[in-house]
């Protein structure tokens, strides 16, 4: 019911130019594992507007975040500018209403990519603060329900497991987006525009780099490093980010019942969660 409750809602969106008229329905835009988006456009006095309506279709129980917090980490990056700009949210059913960026593909260089990862760091952060144990808690049962074995999985109270996760508490909270994958950043007359703020919250800025290294293949982690995380890097801290981000990687594929893409396997986790000291 959430399209529905959005479109009944259309008075309540907070436009750049007033619509006149409820928004019709366009197309089913590609969904996420656990929301679906749906474009939609209204007409206002200055032409016609377009919007993208996105809701949760994941069943009960099966959400490793609370919706009040991804609704203002959006609505933070967009006053920001490093998000489009939020017209709606309704906190019953999970929704949210943004403008429609029309994505421009590019190539996104690594002094491109680096800018857009400083600058979610600088955002002033508050409320949320992300607790990487019981995200791994959270999909290492989920998983289970769905009958993946214990030693199939990455236990969360694994001794290497805890030292990283340890060591990346202590490290200075950032404000971070922790899912900085490509089919997150759209490109538009050449800002780069980043949605889907679920993940996003306080905590490590290795473990945000790590996870955007891991989803950007074309670009050097060696040129991305000191660009992002500065001249006092830690390798020590880097190395605890790779271990909890692979673990985290890991058992979220299986939670969701998605085979793991090639680059990730368990050998190569546990090997990552070795290398802690």
């Amino acid at each position: 019911m959430s399209l529905p409750i959005a479109l009944a809602a259309w008075r309540q969106w907070q436009t750049s130019v007033p619509l006149l008229s409820e928004p019709t329905v366009i197309t089913a835009l590609a969904p996420g594992t656990t929301n679906a988006a749906i474009k939609v456009a209204g007409n206002s006095a200055e032409g016609r507007h377009s919007f993208v309506i996105r809701y949760s279709d994941s069943r009960p129980g099966t959400r490793m975040t609370h919706f009040w917090g991804e609704r203002n980490n959006f609505a933070l990056a967009a006053k920001h500018g490093l998000a489009p700009t939020l017209c709606y949210a309704h906190d019953a059913s999970h929704t949210l209403v943004t403008e429609y960026i029309e994505h421009q593909p590019q190539a996104v260089t690594t002094d491109a990519l680096a800018e857009l990862i400083r600058r979610i760091h600088g955002l002033p952060y508050e409320g949320v603060t992300v607790n990487l144990y019981e995200q791994l808690q959270h999909t290492f049962h989920q998983a289970q329900t769905r009958g993946i074995p214990p030693d199939e999985l990455i236990d969360p109270c694994s001794g290497g497991l805890t030292a990283a996760l340890a060591v990346l508490k202590q490290d200075e909270p950032r404000f971070c987006h922790n899912d900085l994958h490509p089919g997150n950043v759209l490109s538009n007359n050449g800002d780069l525009l980043v949605i889907d703020w679920e993940y996003a919250g306080a905590g490590s800025a290795y473990f945000d780099v790590a996870a955007a290294i891991d989803s950007w293949p074309t670009i050097d982690p060696r040129q991305l490093l000191p660009r992002t995380l500065g001249a006092n890097f830690c390798s020590d801290l880097w190395a605890c980010a790779q271990a909890v981000y692979a673990a985290v990687e890991w058992n979220w594929y299986l939670a969701q019942g998605i085979l793991p893409p090639l680059r990730c396997s368990l050998d190569q986790v546990t090997s990552k969660i070795a290398l802690v000291k």
